[in-house]
Order: structure tokens, then sequence, then C-alpha cells
């Protein structure tokens, strides 16, 4: 049961907007790519379980995937199985193909819409009410997928993935700084450098677009059709693993750095269920305010909601017509229709 409203809808507005303002970062997770037909996790699960052929491996893979396999069946989710059975070099490159191939069909059909169709992806248009620091507003993702890439550059705003840009990407996280600079001017005699309008993308996951080029022994990154190793950790715990090889490690200490630093916290369709990324979030939740954008809540989210005054949470409401606020730890229902999901919130709200 929800709560009467302690704020009157004006209030209620000018408190979300105030959320976007210097020292914004933004957190994305699974459910903004979910809305627009990429597979969750439990999709991800039964492609896993379809595609990995038992006469494709043998010995002690197999009997490892014979175990993960027998828990997914159960109806166990795939980050609880992949926590309790770390997939071995041989599985974790198959799991990844399979994941990394379910995304790309689902996201091309995406992305064939925004180019062909002028399709205007909600990130594109949550982005016209966004500050931009100087050089560049810090997102940070969980997902795999290039939505957000996708969104981004199609507002003309530059992304930097501490990747150079062009055909062949190079990891290098300076270059990648530098290729956003529009200018260098002198104040008396000391340089002032002025950079395009960007976002600083952080995947400490990986990307389905980055590969392990076997004879520089580097990461790259590439949108054509290479037959490389993808750099993408699967859910489990192999992330504690190899979240601290390159590229991940950076895009890890990046991210870290960035939420430290954030005055204002925007979360979007994340369930607080991967502890690799959240050591440093749910310490900084603590002492900043903190909005997040969900369709529904995770039993973790809930717990955290709970516990924090610093957070208020936009969530579908049982009510068809109305959306439930979060605030205080306790929840209310709004006469706002659907602004859980992002283009309604960024028409009633941010528009509005």
């Amino acid at each position: 049961m929800t709560n009467s409203p302690p704020l009157d809808m004006d209030s209620l507005k000018k408190h979300l907007q105030s959320f976007f303002s210097d020292g914004l970062v933004v957190i994305v997770g699974s459910g903004l790519s979910c809305a627009e037909g990429l597979p969750s996790m439990g999709e991800l699960s039964k492609q896993l379980l379809d595609n990995i052929d038992s006469s494709e491996i043998s010995g002690d893979t197999l009997a490892l995937w014979n175990n993960i396999a027998s828990k997914l069946k159960d109806g166990t989710d795939l980050e609880s199985v992949l926590l309790e059975h770390s997939p071995d070099e041989t599985l974790q490159n198959r799991m990844s193909q399979i994941i990394a191939e379910t995304i790309i069909l689902k996201e091309m059909n995406v992305c064939l819409k925004v180019i062909q169709d002028g399709y205007n992806l909600p990130f594109t248009s949550l982005l016209k009410h966004v500050p931009f620091p100087t050089r560049g507003l810090p997102v940070i993702t969980t997902n795999y997928d290039r939505l957000l890439e996708v969104a981004i550059e199609s507002t003309g705003i530059l992304v930097n993935t501490l990747f150079t840009r062009g055909t062949i990407g190079l990891f290098d996280p300076q270059q990648a700084c530098c290729e956003m600079l529009s200018n260098m001017r002198k104040r008396g005699k000391i340089p002032v450098l002025e950079y395009m309008q960007n976002v600083l993308l952080l995947k400490p996951h990986g990307s389905i677009n980055w590969f392990f080029e076997p004879n520089s022994q580097k990461p790259l990154r590439t949108d054509l059709t290479v037959s490389l190793s993808r750099l993408i950790i699967p859910p489990g715990a192999n992330k504690f693993r190899d979240g601290y090889n390159v590229p991940f490690d950076k895009h890890r200490e990046e991210a870290n750095k960035r939420i430290d630093e954030a005055t204002k916290l925007l979360i979007i369709g994340y369930g607080f269920n991967d502890s690799h990324l959240e050591t440093h979030l749910r310490a900084k939740i603590l002492s900043t305010p903190t909005l997040l954008i969900t369709k529904s809540l995770s039993e973790q989210t809930g717990k955290l909601i709970a516990d924090n005054s610093t957070m208020t949470a936009v969530v579908e409401s049982s009510q068809q017509d109305k959306t439930t606020i979060w605030q205080n730890g306790t929840s209310f229902d709004v006469d706002l229709q659907g602004i859980w999901k992002i283009d309604q919130f960024v028409q009633e709200i941010l528009t509005s």
C-alpha cells in the first residue's frame, strides 16, 4: 500500500529536475536495453542452454557445463549460477560468443530503426537535459551492447570509450582523450584545453565490439566482423578475476573515480545485483543525492532505498495511470503515467 504524496506536483517535478545538475554521473543497467527488445539474463540463459553442444567440449569443461546447465534448467538465475560455478577459459569463450551473437541480432534491429527510420532512442532525448562537464559526461554501464553509443552519436555528441576512434580503435586512454579536443588557447602563459561535447562511456564488463588481437597481444575496438576473441566478461565470479585485466581494469578504475567525484547520481534500469561494480557505488549513495529510474525494484534495490534517505526512485505503479515514487524509504503514487520510462520522464518532468 502506498502513502499520500508528501509533495505537490510542482514541488515533485522540481525535486526530480534537481538531479540534473553539475557533478552528475549516470549509471545504466540492462533495463534500458531490455526495454528496446534486447535479451534479458533469462533469455541469455536459454540461449546458452540451446547452443552449447556437449559434443564440442569434454573432460572437466563438460562436467562444469553440466553443473551449470542443471542449475539453469532449475530456474536459478545466470549470475547466481556463475558465481558458484566459474567457467574455465574454454567455456567462458564459448559463452561469450553466444552472448555476443544473441545481443548483436537484437541490437541490429534497433540500430536499423534509428538509422533508417529516424527512431529516437530514449537516452538520446535525455542527453538534451544533462549538464556536460568540460571533459565529458561520465556514463557507466554494465551492458555489452552498443545502444548507448548509437543514442549518443545520433545527436552528434562524441563517445570516448578509452579506445581511439576509427575503423580499428586501439586501447589508448590518453590518445582517446586528446581526440576529444577542439582547441587549445592560452590564458596568459597557461594553456587552456577546450573539448568537444562528449560522453566518457565506461564499460567495466566489456563490449561486443571489443576484441583481443593475439599478434599484438592488445585489445582493439572495431565494428567489423572479425574472428577474434571478444572482450566481454560473462556474469559470475570471473568478473572479479578478469576485471583486473586490460582494458577492464582501466574502465573499472575510471568508473570508481567518477563515482567518488560525483555530486549527483542518476541510475537507470539497474538492479543492484553486481557486487563487482557496487563497492564504490553503494558507499557513495549514502552521502549523495541519487535518482533511480527503473521499471521494477529488485529485492536488493528495495532494501537499498529503504535504508537510504538520499535515494529517490521512480518505478512502475500497479495502477495503469500512475507512477510510484519512493522517497525517504516510503512510497506514494502520483498522477503521472509511465514516467519510469525514460522518454516519458523527459516529456513529463524535464520539458514541462
